[in-house]
């Protein structure tokens, strides 16, 4: 009988084409059967080329694309900055009518 082909999580997620926190989380479910060698976590080759991962499209609470938004949501610090610049743009406008008004007074 040969002796057992191990693998590491990086080797066996590279030979799967996925990342090495989808290994992780397919020996945390137990989808994914492991030894532990010097603190380590070790693989057999024969069960990664047998496990089947799911296609990240079909995850369930996986977002693609990063974060996920409700159309016209904002975040807080978004809307505090535009609320701020909004009220300086108002703000530099009444003082500028102001300052109208005062070269006005003083011609006439």
């Amino acid at each position: 009988m040969p002796p057992t082909e191990y693998l590491s999580v990086s080797q066996a997620a590279k030979r799967k084409g996925v990342t090495r926190s989808a290994i992780y989380q397919a020996v945390n479910s137990g989808k994914l059967p492991h030894t532990l060698i010097a603190d380590k976590i070790a693989l057999k080759a024969k069960d990664v080329d047998a496990y089947t991962p799911i296609p990240l499209d079909q995850r369930k609470g996986v977002r693609l694309g990063g974060k996920q938004r409700k159309p016209g949501a904002d975040s807080n610090k978004s809307r505090a900055r535009r609320k701020e610049a909004h009220a300086s743009e108002q703000k530099s406008a009444e003082n500028g009518a102001q300052g109208q008004e005062l070269v006005s007074s003083k011609e006439g």
